[in-house]
């Protein structure tokens, strides 16, 4: 297979953002970055958004209504921005708290709260809802206006929230079997990307929502021999079960359609690059092509892992 492995013309740059105790958060639009640190109770909260391409940052003081609202624990804190639409941001938390009903019963629900850049203040959006209480724990991907959060599991369900309307919505779950799981959920230039595989094979589905939301499209299936041929140790104790194999997905670019050679490709307009981690390299593959390029060599002390939330960085003056 060494012969279907071709260089290609690949520009990206790996940014590194420190801030000293200071734990960082997805940038769902990708073009700035929300930190958070915390002061004291879990009630007390300081939110800082960067704008790399700058170097400026604003503290967002969250002093919330908290324990009077019933308030037990801040399950994420998303990032609402689309800077060809509009100078101003959102800033949306979602609060788990419980209630006590009449016969003694405790309850869990949401609270949605919102920062406006506009009006620099925050608010409380709509009424408390009920939803498992996992579905938030990761930072929602904002794309067509809203932000989404994935919940795979059989009696879960993915939701996604309009900033602008300001409603909670249930979205559609994709085609899966039993074994199934996902590795990547992410946006990227107006498509909203999911990645699943089984547990025991080396090979994957790069899904995409539809714009009606009325289900997911399967836009490739992804084969991994070329990687493992390029990269016999990414295998580790000699088996290829997908849990076992080093690497990882980073980002799923899209770009115009050349060709329609690849006989993986299923439908559509437009072809995908993806961005992996393999072992100590960063490298960009080329679906349509069947190319592969590197990126960079991560130093000892960089530690991608699956877990991890890595975000795309472009620049952007605009102002915070």
């Amino acid at each position: 297979m060494e012969e279907s492995i071709k260089p290609i013309d690949c520009r990206y740059n790996l940014l590194t953002l420190s801030k000293p105790r200071v734990l960082s958060c997805q940038d769902p639009d990708h073009k700035t970055s929300i930190v958070r640190s915390y002061r004291g109770t879990f009630v007390d909260h300081t939110y800082y958004i960067c704008n790399p391409s700058t170097r400026q940052y604003r503290a967002i003081f969250c002093g919330s209504r908290g324990e009077k609202q019933g308030f037990v624990s801040l399950c994420s804190v998303s990032l609402a921005f689309d800077v060809l639409k509009s100078p101003h941001y959102k800033v949306v938390c979602i609060w788990l708290l419980k209630k006590t009903t009449n016969t003694g019963d405790v309850k869990f629900y949401h609270q949605i709260e919102l920062y406006s850049s506009e009006t620099a203040s925050w608010k409380l959006s709509g009424n408390v809802f009920p939803a498992p209480r996992d579905v938030f724990y990761k930072v929602g991907e904002f794309w067509n206006g809203s932000l989404h959060w994935l919940d795979l599991s059989k009696e879960g369900k993915s939701v996604c929230f309009s900033v602008e309307q300001e409603l909670i919505m249930e979205m559609p779950k994709p085609p899966r079997s039993d074994g199934m799981f996902c590795i990547y959920f992410a946006e990227c230039r107006g498509h909203l990307h999911l990645i699943q595989t089984h547990e025991s094979r080396t090979s994957f589905e790069i899904l995409e929502m539809m714009d009606d939301y009325k289900g997911w499209d399967v836009k490739y299936r992804v084969n991994i021999d070329d990687l493992t041929n390029a990269y016999p140790n990414i295998t580790k104790d000699a088996t290829l079960q997908f849990h076992y194999l080093q690497f990882s997905v980073l980002l799923v670019e899209v770009k115009e359609r050349k060709s329609s050679t690849n006989l993986n490709r299923v439908q559509g307009k437009v072809s995908l690059n993806l961005v992996i981690q393999v072992l100590d390299e960063v490298i960009s593959y080329d679906l349509e092509e069947m190319g592969i390029k590197k990126i960079d060599k991560l130093s000892p002390t960089t530690n991608l892992h699956r877990r991890n939330s890595p975000f795309q960085y472009i620049e952007t003056l605009t102002c915070i």
